[in-house]
């Protein structure tokens, strides 16, 4: 979808963990992947770092933003997700991030770059990335039911 002029696409909770969901709309020229979740709970702690890692990853792999937007935790129980909803850039460093608790609202004006990601149209998965690409753009015209 495009959003004030840029091409963006969306992933929810789980999908963080498979590149190809960032990786063909990058291809097609999306530069901005939006991320909603409730990641893991507080008592979950040692999972927080591989969820951290892998938004950054899926920026700096796919050379686009990250708008990650993940539920705060409750502080008179230490239940629900932990917070830490974050803005990263094109090149996988954290722009501003909300904190753990809090209700916070991130805002920050990210600097796009036009073009779209061509390097995986080079090599051995290039037909196998076209192919993906086609059938994209084949369901982008399918009406919805």
């Amino acid at each position: 979808f495009t959003l004030r002029g840029v091409v963006s696409t969306v992933i929810i909770c789980h999908d963080e963990r498979y590149p190809e969901f960032v990786r063909l709309p990058a291809i097609a020229g999306a530069r901005v992947v939006y991320y909603i979740s409730h990641e893991s709970g507080m008592k979950q702690e040692e999972k927080l770092p591989g969820y951290r890692a892998q938004m950054m990853a899926r920026a700096v792999e796919n050379q686009m933003f990250a708008v990650a937007a993940n539920a705060p935790g409750n502080v008179a129980d230490n239940s629900g997700s932990h917070g830490q909803s974050r803005i990263i850039k094109d090149d996988g460093n954290v722009l501003t991030e909300a904190s753990i608790y809090g209700e916070d609202v991130l805002t920050e004006t990210l600097h796009i770059r036009p073009g779209r990601l061509r390097r995986p149209l080079e090599g051995v998965t290039a037909e196998w990335w076209r192919q993906g690409l086609a059938q994209l753009e084949r369901d982008r015209n399918k009406p919805l039911d």
